[in-house]
C-alpha cells in the first residue's frame, strides 16, 4: 500500500514539472530500500499524520531535494517563471527554497486528493527549509521510498517519502 503511495506521489511531481517546466521528465525511479536520506545541499520537508480507511493511524514526512544546489537551477527558473516570479531567484540558496516550497506545496496538494481517494486521508504541514542539514538514518518502524526524477534538462529532483505507521 505504501509504495502505491509513493508511486503516486512520484507521478504527482513528474506530471507537474511537464506542465509547469519548460523540461521534459525522462525519469522516475521509486526505490523502497532507501536507509537513510540522501544529503541535500537543497532540501524541503512536508510532514503529515492521518489514518487509512480502516482506521490505523499513519504519519512521515515528504522530502523534497537536491543533492547540489546548482543542479536543481534549470527546474527552478522555469518553475519561477511559470509562477509569475523572476527567475533570478533561483540565483540564491533562500530563493531556491522558496521556490522548491512552492513546487513541493502544490505536489503535496495533488497527492493529498489523490491519496484520499485511495483511502488514505491526511493533514500536512507547512514546508520547512532543510536545506545544507544533514538528516539521520530512518527509524525503526519507517518505510522509506526514494524517488528519482531526471529532465531533459539535465537537473535531477529527489523525493523520499518516509511513512511510519
Amino acid at each position: 500500500m505504501k509504495k502505491m503511495y509513493a508511486e503516486i506521489l512520484g507521478n504527482h511531481a513528474v506530471e507537474l514539472i511537464r506542465r509547469t517546466s519548460g523540461l521534459t521528465p525522462t525519469g522516475l525511479a521509486i526505490s523502497g530500500q532507501a536507509e537513510a536520506p540522501p544529503e541535500y545541499e537543497l532540501a524541503i520537508r512536508i510532514d503529515f499524520n492521518g489514518e487509512l480507511a480502516d482506521g490505523s493511524p499513519i504519519s512521515g514526512y515528504v522530502l523534497c531535494g537536491s543533492p547540489r544546489f546548482g543542479q536543481a537551477y534549470p527546474l527552478l527558473a522555469s518553475l519561477a517563471r511559470h509562477f509569475g516570479l523572476s527567475p533570478h531567484l533561483a540565483d540564491s540558496q533562500r530563493g531556491s527554497a522558496d521556490i522548491l516550497s512552492e513546487f513541493l506545496n502544490i505536489i503535496i496538494g495533488l497527492t493529498g486528493a489523490d491519496w484520499s481517494g485511495h483511502g488514505f486521508n491526511m493533514e500536512f504541514s507547512t514546508p520547512q527549509n532543510l536545506s545544507g542539514q544533514t538528516f539521520a538514518p530512518f527509524a525503526a518502524g519507517e518505510r522509506a521510498f526514494h524517488i528519482a526524477i531526471t529532465t531533459d534538462g539535465g537537473p535531477r529532483v529527489d523525493l523520499v517519502a518516509v511513512f511510519s505507521g
